[in-house]
Parts: C-alpha cells; sequence; structure tokens
C-alpha cells in the first residue's frame, strides 16, 4: 500500500511530465489517496488535463480540484465572443441537434442546458468546446431524452463512431429489427 507521502510524489512527477500543463502551478494535497489539486492554470482544458493526470495515478482514489483559470489580458475575451464560438463549435458538432442546447456565458464561465438524445452528445458538448480561449468553467447540465421511439438510428451511430477520433478504418452499420 503506498503512502499518501508517496502518492504525493507519484502525482507531482505527472503533471511536471504533462507538457500540456507546461506553466500551471499546480500543488497536491493527499489524504488518504483522496487528492486536492489547488493553485493556477491559465485554460480550462489544462484543468481537466490535470485532473485526468492524477487520477491516472495507482492508488489515487478521488480527486477533488480547486484550480483557478488566470488568462493573460491577450486571451481575454467578452462572454459574446466565448458564447459565439461556442455556438459555432456545436453547429459544426451537432447539426440540426445544436438547436437543443441553450448557453449562457457570464464572467467567462458556460452553463449549457437543453434535451439531447444520446449520452455521447452530452460529453461532446463540454469536450469540443473546452479549447476555447477564455473559458473559465463548464457546467454541463444537458439531459438526456428517455425515448419509446426507435432506439437507433444508423445516422446517429455514424455520428458516434465518426466522432471517436480513435477510430480510423470504414465501419459497415446494418441495423435490424
Amino acid at each position: 500500500m503506498k503512502t499518501d507521502i508517496h502518492l504525493q510524489k507519484q502525482i507531482e512527477k505527472a503533471l511536471e511530465s504533462n507538457l500540456v500543463l507546461k506553466g500551471s502551478q499546480i500543488e497536491v494535497i493527499v489524504d488518504d489517496g483522496d487528492v486536492l489539486l489547488t493553485g493556477t492554470t491559465d485554460k480550462f482544458h489544462k484543468k481537466n488535463a490535470a485532473k485526468k493526470t492524477a487520477k491516472e495515478v495507482e492508488g489515487v482514489k478521488h480527486i477533488a480540484e480547486q484550480l483557478e483559470i488566470i488568462t493573460t489580458n491577450n486571451e481575454l475575451c467578452t462572454d459574446a465572443e466565448i458564447e459565439a464560438q461556442v455556438n459555432q463549435k456545436f453547429k459544426k458538432n451537432f447539426g440540426s441537434a445544436h438547436q437543443e442546447i441553450k448557453t449562457i456565458v457570464k464572467d467567462g464561465h458556460v452553463w449549457l442546458e437543453g434535451r439531447l438524445k444520446w449520452n455521447y452528445q452530452k460529453e461532446l458538448a463540454e469536450e469540443c468546446i473546452q479549447y476555447i480561449p477564455g473559458i473559465k468553467g463548464i457546467e454541463n447540465n444537458i439531459y438526456i431524452l428517455a425515448s419509446l421511439e426507435k432506439a437507433i438510428d444508423e445516422k446517429d451511430i455514424f455520428a458516434a463512431i465518426y466522432g471517436d477520433p480513435s477510430i480510423n478504418s470504414d465501419i459497415k452499420v446494418e441495423i435490424v429489427g
């Protein structure tokens, strides 16, 4: 069993070796396998990368974070600019389903609300906007519709498959029943 100090050092080493986190100031506190990340970073996606990196260290039970996003003056975006970029990403990634997502932006924090058909769409909503400059936080309140209609449609399967960058070959889909 790893001690908290050993686990803390492993997490710190993993964070330092992650090139995405360059320029971030992250402190690690470990208590019985529970990890708290505190400090600052300059981009929202780096906050997510820090949590993911720490979670991958063997022995970590839970991750909590209190990372503050500090943007530089040349990266500041207005809420209207952030909202326009979010809507543009949704149109590109969701087609007509983007109309089901309501976006609210206040002080760099983005709230997503609405109804979508599939869970992968809810996850994609956050993933596709996390790199937009100026975003300080994302609250994903999209819920998935319970549906009595046909469970799977061919176009939905293709959207899910080709939204996954790890799939790089042609796939044939046949729906029976």
